[in-house]
């Protein structure tokens, strides 16, 4: 276990059940129907967690960084079927398997006997092009195979 996962990424301080996580997700966007209506969805097919933060201000004291190591021009895409790649600017078919930065803020529910984090806020902070960030290992397997992976808590 990495205990430098358990500070915070900009201050540095202990965490606590509160946190904003910065992750990296292979997703793709499909239609749902729900109640005779359909609406855009995402399915996920990965979600790896890099960093972690205590609140919003350490992660937006963290944000011009976090752009400047991925090259990121722009962030916060507007949620299409179509997108522009954050670092190249090339156009991004959601229909088709992706990658995606994600903020996330959660709230740690683990018991004694299981890791739970319960998901408060979901923004998508940047979408990548298959040039500028290609599947690669188990991701591009599920991509082909289209089978979600587990879920495994690596935070507990």
């Amino acid at each position: 276990m990495d205990m430098n996962r358990h500070l915070c990424g900009m201050c540095l301080v202990p965490l606590t059940e509160l946190k904003v996580q910065f992750a990296r997700r292979m997703e793709q966007m499909v239609v749902e129907e729900k109640e005779g209506k359909q609406l855009k969805s995402v399915k996920i097919f990965s979600d790896d967690v890099f960093m972690e933060f205590c609140n919003s201000k350490c992660w937006a004291a963290r944000e011009p960084e976090v752009m400047a190591a991925y090259e990121l021009k722009n962030t916060y895409p507007s949620f299409q079927w179509i997108a522009t790649c954050s670092r190249c600017g090339a156009t991004v078919n959601r229909t088709k398997p992706y990658v995606s930065l994600n903020l996330y803020k959660v709230v740690d529910e683990s018991k004694s006997w299981g890791c739970f984090e319960r998901v408060l806020d979901d923004k998508e902070f940047a979408v990548l092009c298959f040039d500028c960030d290609a599947p690669t290992g188990t991701d591009a397997e599920q991509v082909h195979h289209e089978i979600p992976k587990e879920e495994a808590c690596s935070i507990c």
